[in-house]
């Protein structure tokens, strides 16, 4: 158990208050060490005051909660994959594009296979690698390839892939995109 103790003087006596944490939450006590050395105990004070802040806090985030649930920023993950399904073409190759945020766990529950394109360096933890498998990573793109989709919701001008790839086409589902790549010959 953790806390903290402070004291301070008053006109009527000395006021002795403590905090205590633990396993089963926390609890303020107050003391008041009067002048003739009785010793009394108050938290009705605190506790009300406590309650209060408590009771408003509840109410603020539970606005927000609201308002977030039935009204969620939801990309259109479902239009997207059925439109990626239909323009997969013999020697297309599918990848996620790690820019601010890869699409990884919702392009696998839509059934499309497209692995995180690292060509540098290692994906950082906060990124969800702890439940990556191998096949979720790929370093460099498979040469009997012919297009390469970029699944995205960065800026099209801010993606690349190495040489020999030029982007041909694009097509965005609000902040989603998926950018058609070919070889340039």
């Amino acid at each position: 158990m953790a806390g903290s103790i402070g004291v301070s003087n008053g006109a009527s006596g000395v006021f002795i208050y403590c905090f205590l944490s633990g396993d089963t939450g926390f609890l303020w006590q107050v003391f008041v060490v009067s002048r003739d050395g009785n010793i009394c105990v108050n938290r009705n004070g605190i506790k009300k005051k406590f309650n209060t802040y408590l009771a408003l806090l509840v109410v603020i985030c539970g606005y927000f909660s609201y308002q977030i649930f039935i009204q969620p920023k939801k990309r259109p993950f479902k239009q997207f994959a059925s439109y990626v399904k239909s323009e997969l073409k013999e020697g297309d190759y599918l990848i996620n594009f790690n820019g601010k945020a890869h699409h990884l766990w919702e392009t696998k529950y839509y059934g499309i296979p497209a692995p995180i394109y690292v060509p540098v360096g290692e994906l950082p933890l906060y990124v969800g690698t702890a439940q990556m498998t191998d096949e979720d990573i790929l370093k460099s793109i498979p040469e009997d390839v012919k297009r390469v989709g970029a699944v995205t919701s960065e800026p099209v001008e801010k993606v690349e892939i190495e040489e020999p790839w030029v982007v041909r086409e694009y097509k965005e589902f609000g902040e989603l995109k998926i950018i058609w790549f070919e070889k340039e010959l």
